[in-house]
Order: C-alpha cells, then sequence, then structure tokens
C-alpha cells in the first residue's frame, strides 16, 4: 500500500455582485457542518 499525501482542507472563496448574502446563507443551510466567515463589501458595492 503506498502512502497518500494529506488531504488538503478547501477554503472556498465567493464572489457575487449583487445577492451576496442570501447566496451565503443558501450555501451554509445546504452544506454540513459549514459556517460563514466575517464578511465585508468596498465603499463601490451597490447597496
Amino acid at each position: 500500500m503506498t502512502d497518500l499525501p494529506p488531504r488538503q482542507k478547501i477554503m472556498p472563496c465567493l464572489w457575487f455582485d449583487k445577492q451576496a448574502e442570501e447566496a451565503v446563507e443558501f450555501c451554509v443551510s445546504v452544506l454540513p457542518d459549514r459556517a460563514s466567515t466575517p464578511t465585508s463589501a468596498s465603499a463601490s458595492s451597490p447597496p
């Protein structure tokens, strides 16, 4: 048996121009054991 390399942790980065908060809430709701991290918006982001 060969030794497998350690698994890497996947850290997705989501980018949305609109409805980002809703998209994050959906992703967190359908993926088990997930949580969102703090978010920020640029000054040029639409309201």
